[in-house]
């Protein structure tokens, strides 16, 4: 049906067709509500994923401690449900890269970012669970697990990101009142989203490191990671601050007094603060027109004072 639904609401709009062959229950005017009924079907799916992940955790720990019994009773059904767990995700992966392809609303679109999110949260806890802990034999990770790592780097990951830049390529052009609340939602669930998918490829290196077994062979490392939301609101703020700069600094200088007696107080206060900026030319002038009677300032008596102090203390 996911992959009806894109024929019927993809994103090339041209392209699209009114009613499904396969289903004649999806078409232009049905779509909307069959794609909010699949996506509460992928999210109890996911739910009862974090349930799985749990139970495959206690069979992840006999198998480690039992490796070398291959008849175990235990081992035996972990693998089982295992696999199962893997075939359930890979089902998943189809379905997601199916809607990342569509031309989704707004609510819509922002919660399957949230699901997708929870849904890369549980790969990773897998991605873990095959990291031997210290003491215990390093497995390679079965066929099942690098079928799905592979589906999911190419049908998902990638498709996901353009996903994402279409996103907010329509923020960028949008005009409505609505935009300003959707920026503030999707400040929190693109930067999680983008967070649990790079949670998920580092315990894929980890496992690829200590299985000599290259998993991200299939992902495209080249994809761009820097998505920045940016509020019209503040570009406005931001163009009309240096219109206000002038305006300011002429008021602290009419209250300070005239601009060249407060340069010639900064110059002062820098002079005095770093010794640095002094150049050598300048100490010279300085001292000779100390030697001719002119007071030198507190500041560079005293450091002068302490010159002589520590060559006395050398000598």
């Amino acid at each position: 049906m996911a992959k009806e639904l894109l024929k019927v609401t993809g994103l090339e709009t041209s392209d699209t067709a009114e009613v499904s062959e396969s289903y004649s229950i999806i078409n232009q005017s049905t779509s909307t509500s069959i794609i909010s009924c699949i996506q509460k079907l992928i999210e109890a799916i996911i739910v009862d994923m974090d349930w799985a992940i749990k139970k495959l955790n206690i069979f992840t720990l006999v198998s480690q401690k039992s490796i070398h019994l291959s008849r175990n009773e235990e081992h035996v059904t972990g693998m089982e449900f295992e696999n199962n767990l893997y075939s359930r995700a890979e089902a998943l992966v189809k379905v997601l890269s199916c809607f990342v392809s569509m031309n989704l609303k707004e609510p819509q679109a922002e919660h399957l970012l949230r699901l997708t999110a929870k849904f890369y949260k549980h790969l990773a806890q897998m991605s873990r669970l095959r990291i031997a802990s210290k003491g215990c034999k390093q497995l390679i990770p079965s066929l099942a697990f690098q079928k799905l790592v592979e589906l999911t780097c190419k049908q998902l990951t990638v498709p996901l990101y353009n996903f994402v830049a279409e996103m907010q390529r329509e923020q960028e052009n949008a005009t409505s009142k609505c935009t300003a609340n959707k920026i503030k939602r999707e400040n929190k669930c693109i930067p999680d989203l983008i967070y649990q998918i790079e949670d998920y490829e580092k315990y894929l290196i980890q496992l690829s490191k200590v299985s000599k077994i290259n998993l991200l062979r299939h992902a495209k490392r080249s994809t761009s990671r820097d998505f920045k939301i940016i509020d019209s609101r503040k570009i406005i703020s931001e163009e009309d601050e240096p219109n206000h700069k002038p305006a300011n600094h002429a008021s602290t200088t009419a209250e300070n007094g005239s601009p060249e007696s407060g340069d010639n107080e900064g110059n002062e206060s820098e002079n005095v603060l770093s010794p640095q900026s002094v150049s050598p030319l300048g100490e010279e002038e300085s001292a000779s027109d100390g030697e001719n009677g002119g007071a030198l300032p507190p500041a560079k008596r005293v450091r002068r004072d302490r010159v002589v102090l520590d060559s006395d203390d050398e000598a």
